[in-house]
């Protein structure tokens, strides 16, 4: 079958119990219909009181990927985790009684017209660190792989209407084009994602499919000669609302969270704004590991924050999802979101780290985080409507909030 992936999956492969940090762990695991059978009828005396008192039929839900659900254990650790970090379902029955949410995972599947992608999600340490550290452009090819009729299909384009699916790779390849131009600041070309996005939105919500063909050309045109630099160098920058905004945003995760990477991150970065002091002691703070330690470090490592962006993108069919269907701005809002999440942490513990702040404890920050924000769609709905509540959600906002 023809299958496009970004190039960098030839490169990956699990790592098992030498992963710092399992999936087998803080996760709600969902159970395919056919692995759930195999479940019931195995005769595993050491897995067989395991199947049947910790997965559940998910009688509630229709649906043959989440047919059932396995029962977690102390801090959400899987029942068949060993203590060597191991799976004991791999061990005893083979890899083909894995359910498919663990034989896939961290990929994930979509039907684009005729063909498969497979995308792969930062939340997983080795995926963060293959696909995060490339210095170069993350690429995508096209190869004949076999692939299982039962897979989970999370995203397909015929669901969407007719002049939607004829846009749809136009739409998509012009904004991963915007954030892999080097040309431009990677705060420049968010702000030039979020303004051209901004404007294509109103265009689809009138159907009018030539009208977003001709403002596409007229996008390109001013992003090659360069005319959106003197109108972004005019945006003002408030790392103050900045900074009020991304704490908020990551508060209302943290109270929900497992014991996970994250939440220690978090916490790392409220101490070092010695958040609860006075606004202007937080903000100085803030300033202070931005242009003292962050900034300095990150001069020649945008293409870290690159790489997520695009990755992320490949994987959630951006500018279009399947929560938001093709409210592109929307769906924009989503996307820095988790950028600024990242980044308000970034920046944070930038100064708790100094020295020791390198590209490894980056890749470890950015899989703590993309283990949360990229696989809670609820809580983005949450920020979006939160945002929208205060009227923050306009393209003027966002440029404020991407400017550095």
């Amino acid at each position: 079958m023809n299958v496009l992936i970004p190039t960098y999956l030839d490169k990956f492969k699990c790592i098992g119990s030498l992963c710092e940090d399992t999936c087998c762990i803080g996760w709600d695991v969902y159970v395919d219909q056919n692995a759930y059978k195999k479940y019931k009828k195995s005769k595993s005396k050491k897995l067989k009181n395991l199947f049947d008192s910790n997965i559940k039929r998910n009688k509630k839900v229709k649906d043959f990927q989440a047919y059932a659900k396995i029962i977690m254990v102390d801090d959400k650790r899987c029942p068949f985790l060993n203590q060597e970090n191991l799976c004991d379902i791999f061990i005893e029955c083979g890899e083909d009684y894995l359910c498919n949410t663990c034989t896939y995972y961290p990929r994930a599947f979509s039907k684009i017209d005729n063909f498969i992608e497979i995308g792969l999600t930062t939340s997983c340490p080795e995926v963060a660190r293959i696909a995060l550290l490339n210095k170069n452009k993350m690429d995508f090819e096209t190869k004949d792989i076999f692939v299982d009729k039962n897979i989970k299909i999370d995203f397909e384009l015929r669901d969407y209407k007719n002049y939607e699916q004829e846009l749809f790779w136009d739409l998509r390849n012009f904004s991963i084009d915007i954030v892999q131009n080097r040309n431009y600041e990677m705060d420049e070309r968010l702000a030039i994602l979020g303004i051209s996005l901004a404007g294509l939105s109103n265009l689809m919500n009138n159907k009018d499919h030539n009208q977003i063909e001709q403002k596409l050309k007229g996008y390109k045109y001013m992003i090659d000669n360069m005319e959106f630099k003197k109108d972004f160098r005019n945006m003002d920058l408030r790392k103050d609302m900045q900074l009020k905004v991304l704490k908020e945003l990551s508060e209302l995760r943290v109270n929900n969270a497992y014991k996970m990477k994250y939440n220690k991150y978090f916490k790392k970065s409220l101490e070092i704004l010695n958040y609860g002091q006075s606004d202007e002691e937080n903000l100085n703070n803030y300033i202070d590991a931005y242009e003292n330690y962050y900034k300095k470090f990150m001069e020649d490592k945008s293409y870290i924050l690159e790489n997520y962006i695009v990755n992320n993108m490949f994987n959630t069919k951006f500018p279009y999802s399947i929560q938001n269907k093709t409210n592109l701005f929307r769906n924009f809002i989503a996307l820095m979101i988790k950028y600024f999440i990242i980044k308000f942490n970034l920046i944070s513990l930038s100064k708790y780290y100094k020295e020791e702040f390198d590209e490894e404890k980056i890749v470890k920050i950015i899989q703590g985080i993309s283990k949360y924000v990229d696989h809670a769609d609820g809580f983005i709905e949450d920020v979006i409507n939160l945002l929208e509540k205060y009227n923050l959600s306009t393209p003027a906002h966002m440029m404020i909030f991407i400017k550095d």
